[in-house]
Formats: C-alpha cells, sequence, structure tokens
C-alpha cells in the first residue's frame, strides 16, 4: 500500500517557480496519488498566483525569515506518511524523489535519507572554492558532533512521519544550519540515517558571502552548545 508522501518547497524569489512546481507535481504524482506538496513563501518579492486544493498547498511569510524557519512551518503542517523537502530551484532534479520515497519505504528501510555530494554515486560539478568550504564545514562537523554523516547541506531530504513529530520541537535554527541541527537531533534519539546519490543539473549559483558563513557557524556552535550542555536534542 502506497504511503502518504508530503514534500516541501521552501521558496525565496525562485526563477520559473511555477514550471518547476509543475515538474514536482509530475513526479510526485507518478510515485503515489497520496500526496501533498506546500509551497512556503519566504517572503519573495514576487511570487506566482498559485491555486491551492487537496494537493497544493501555500504558507507565506510576510517578510524574508530564513530556510529554517520555512521548513518548520512546512513541517507542522505536512501531513504524509513520508515527509521529504526539496530545494525549489531544482538544481537537484525532482526525479530523484521517486528513488528516494522507494528506498526509505523498502526493504533497506531508513528513517531519514539524504542526499550526499559525496556519495560515490553522485554525480555533481561545483566551483573549487565551494568544494572547499564544503569539505571544511563537514569535518568539523563530523569532529563537532560525531555524526557518521559525509554531507549535511544538499537539498533534499526525505524523512518517516515518527521522525518529524519527534524532532520538529527541538528546531531552533531559522536559517542555513536546519540541516546539521535536524540531524543532530535525529541522531541524538537513535534514529537511522542513509545517504544518498544525487545530482547537480548545474553549477552552484547561490551566493555565499561572509555574513552568511559567519552565521551558518554561529548557528553550528549554538546547535553543539544545545546538543552538549543542555542536552536539548535528546527525548527525556
Amino acid at each position: 500500500m502506497n504511503k502518504k508522501l508530503s514534500v516541501i518547497l521552501p521558496c525565496y524569489n525562485v526563477p520559473g517557480l511555477l514550471e518547476n512546481l509543475l515538474e514536482v507535481i509530475k513526479e510526485v504524482s507518478d510515485i503515489t496519488s497520496q500526496y501533498e506538496i506546500i509551497l512556503v513563501n519566504d517572503g519573495s518579492f514576487t511570487f506566482p498566483d498559485i491555486a491551492q486544493n487537496d494537493y497544493i498547498k501555500v504558507i507565506t511569510h510576510e517578510t524574508n525569515k530564513g530556510k529554517g524557519e520555512s521548513l518548520i512551518k512546512g513541517f507542522k503542517q505536512a501531513r504524509g506518511d513520508i515527509v521529504s523537502f526539496i530545494d525549489a530551484d531544482l538544481q537537484i532534479p525532482a526525479a530523484l524523489l521517486k528513488p528516494y520515497y522507494e528506498i526509505i519505504t523498502g526493504s533497506r528501510s531508513p528513517d531519514v535519507l539524504i542526499g550526499s555530494k559525496r556519495h560515490y554515486n553522485s554525480r555533481v560539478e561545483y566551483p573549487f572554492t565551494r568544494r572547499l568550504m564544503s569539505y571544511t564545514y563537514q569535518r568539523m562537523n563530523n569532529i563537532m558532533f560525531g555524526l557518521n554523516v559525509l554531507d549535511t547541506q544538499v537539498g533534499l531530504k526525505m524523512f518517516k512521519k515518527k521522525v518529524i513529530s519527534e524532532i520538529t520541537p527541538r528546531l531552533t535554527v531559522k536559517r542555513f544550519a536546519i540541516d546539521l541541527e535536524f540531524l543532530v537531533a535525529a541522531s541524538e534519539n537513535n534514529f537511522s540515517i542513509l545517504e544518498a546519490p544525487v545530482q547537480i543539473n548545474e553549477s552552484f549559483s547561490s551566493t555565499v558571502n561572509v555574513k552568511a558563513v559567519t552565521k551558518m557557524i554561529q548557528d553550528t556552535f549554538g546547535i553543539w552548545y544545545r546538543k552538549k550542555i543542555n542536552g536539548a536534542y535528546k527525548n527525556g
């Protein structure tokens, strides 16, 4: 029996969003007839008029609150047995949703399935500077948190509903370190995490400035403090 799938798309000034939404609908409806797609408009300057129905929901932030806040809002609204999010620019192709769904509902059945640029079957091209920054950040995470994960930051992840229900109330990060915080909380509660291959359609186009990097590092140390000092992520 197919399980209901919720797919969250955090959106902030995404070019071609309607076309991308249609692509996600096509891929998801091929997986199961029981699905919902939740778009979180994170204070975009322009956002298309999207009709809502039983399959499409829109959550709107009047101002930009960050990826973390967008995902938390989406998680709270999700009603699927399986919950996923994918970056709305679709640099990671929506076609990966189907094989990910098959893995998380199949015999291997991890609690959390995450895309990884460092999986041996991944096909990714991105600039050397970004590659170096990514490697350095992941090494820092491995040392600080002991996560047995090669890549925390890819914008495609899939979870069983029980993980979302348990972990979402513990999340605090509002921007890009939300991926790390979720995985730390999942690991602290002994949920299984599996990495899967990913493809990137084009070179990374997102801007990475000093302010963003500084904030991410601050948030990372905040996660470490809540884990080590407060025990904030462990159940009970």
